[in-house]
């Protein structure tokens, strides 16, 4: 007899390298070698079916750590370390690409947060660790624009 889970059980078409819960615990993210991210439910057990492109890559078999941002941002956003030297940004429940933060030399292996301070820091094959900041108020841009610089790289250069 076949067992009634076994297509849910499949996550992805090749290995799973990282797993993230949102801070509410709602959802899980995962990370797959095939180069796709998926959002499950973690109530149901079946996965959501958000698309979330084909802009991130992840072709290495090391464990890749990803981050949500927390419980008091809507909508909620998703932050990627991808193999490409950049963070990309999605919000989590539509899968929309909202920001690619890049600055980092070697590949982005990790992305945490640190809530109290609205701060989220990356972290590289290359050795760096990068922080990246929201703008100031006022400063949002009206779309999606890339981000070339690190709050520490930025404080190192001026005078």
């Amino acid at each position: 007899m076949q067992d009634p889970l076994a297509e849910t059980n499949t996550a992805h078409g090749k290995g799973v390298n990282g797993l993230t819960m949102t801070p509410d615990g709602r959802y899980l993210v995962s990370l797959g070698l095939d180069e796709k991210i998926r959002l499950w439910n973690t109530e149901s057990g079946k996965n959501t079916f958000v698309n979330y492109g084909t802009s991130w890559r992840n072709r290495f078999k090391l464990h890749m750590e990803a981050t949500v941002s927390g419980v008091d941002v809507w909508p909620p956003l998703l932050y990627i370390p991808s193999d490409d030297r950049q963070v990309l940004v999605y919000r989590l429940l539509d899968g929309v690409l909202v920001q690619r933060l890049k600055g980092a030399y070697g590949r982005v292996i990790c992305v945490e947060k640190r809530d109290a301070y609205q701060e989220y820091y990356s972290g590289s094959n290359g050795g760096e660790i990068l922080v990246w900041e929201p703008p100031i108020q006022g400063d949002t841009p009206d779309t999606m624009e890339e981000v070339d610089l690190d709050a520490w790289s930025a404080s190192e250069t001026e005078d």
